[in-house]
């Protein structure tokens, strides 16, 4: 489902931009408009104020609200540096809410997987699933994983909305050794229902559980990250290669960043 966008580059107040955690940064912004309508799955872009770093970066939404939005990022290159140098006080122009967000499904043996930094979309889907169902957190199976224990992000939170978590690293330094869909797939052995999943996370995870699902047919729908140059399908930089016999292919930005795992051609045609 997709929420209206507006369609014009808006100048943001910035309330707080701090690091949490080596490399990690919490950026949160004053939105005049209505946030409420921005939904978990969607995206913005950022204008970084130098002429080092033209193209706009997209960041995913960690939360929306109350005249606020707040992403949450890793510091890899010169623009996210960049950006992690932004004062409280300053102004950045920025896009949102761009593409589409994660679909309403029944909350009943549902599951959320997130790998890394993919935790922002999950993240955002628990707190506004933890409002509009309250007494119904505790049917919906959450898999976090993370290449080690210093690498899971807002997990007291997450605990605080009554979800059942599971918990996977890389090295086995807490939780289960394994990613997040390896302990998926042993709940699965020992009798647990899936009706649905939702998931985001680095490719190799997401075409994982793409090809789980679709062997056992259970619905998969997937946040892609992809690198972008525009974020509304001008520069055609974030395609992926679908079915559709129609069309080769589309644009994360656009027709994403969510998808119904069995749209992507995983494989090659």
């Amino acid at each position: 489902m997709k929420s209206k966008i507006i369609e014009k580059h808006r100048s943001l107040l910035v309330l707080s931009n701090r690091q949490i955690q080596k490399n990690f940064c919490l950026m949160q912004l004053e939105c005049p408009e209505e946030t409420d309508s921005i939904l978990p799955g969607q995206f913005l872009t950022v204008v970084l104020p130098s002429k080092e770093s033209l193209i706009p970066r997209p960041f995913s939404i960690l939360d929306a609200g109350k005249s606020k939005i707040t992403i949450f990022y890793k510091i890899l290159g010169k623009g996210t540096q960049l950006l992690s140098l932004i004062k409280k006080g300053e102004f950045l122009k920025v896009l949102f809410p761009l593409g589409n967000a994660f679909p309403n499904v029944p909350v009943n043996h549902l599951v959320l997987l997130s790998g890394g930094i993919g935790c922002v979309p999950i993240f955002f889907y628990m707190k506004r699933l933890a409002q509009s169902h309250k007494t119904d957190t505790c049917k919906v199976k959450v898999y976090l994983g993370a290449s080690d224990a210093d690498h899971f992000f807002f997990l007291d939170q997450m605990k605080r909305w009554k979800f059942d978590i599971s918990l996977s690293t890389d090295n086995g330094s807490l939780g289960k050794k394994g990613t997040c869909l390896d302990a998926l797939k042993e709940d699965m052995k020992q009798g647990k229902k899936v009706s649905a999943m939702l998931a985001c996370g680095p490719y190799p995870m997401l075409k994982a559980v793409a090809h789980f699902g679709e062997d056992r047919r259970i619905p998969a729908y997937l946040a892609m990250e992809q690198v972008m140059g525009c974020g509304f399908g001008a520069c055609m930089g974030c395609a992926v290669p679908v079915k559709d016999k129609k069309q080769a292919y589309k644009m994360v930005c656009m027709d994403g960043p969510v998808f119904e795992s069995k749209e992507i051609q995983w494989e090659p045609g």
